[in-house]
């Protein structure tokens, strides 16, 4: 019981970081992989173009996997 609870919050913290990851790579329209992927939001009566939230989720997973990936190449050496 108290491992599944540990794995929740784990999952929990993860779900967190992404989410913060992806807010701040909107701003990267670079990593758009369509036009659908970017959204027109008003900040204090501007007009910004931004990653929309699920493209950004997407980039996140994805530095997410990679940075994994490096990691564990990094601890073979």
């Amino acid at each position: 019981m108290e491992g599944e609870m540990e794995n929740g919050l784990l999952e929990d913290i993860r779900a967190l970081l992404i989410g913060k990851r992806a807010r701040e790579v909107r701003i990267n329209l670079q990593k758009a992989q369509s036009d659908d992927d970017i959204e027109e939001i008003e900040i204090e009566g501007e007009i910004h173009r931004v990653l929309t939230h699920e493209a950004g989720m997407r980039s996140a997973v994805r530095e997410l996997q990679d940075n994994r990936k490096f990691i564990a190449e990094l601890l073979k050496s």
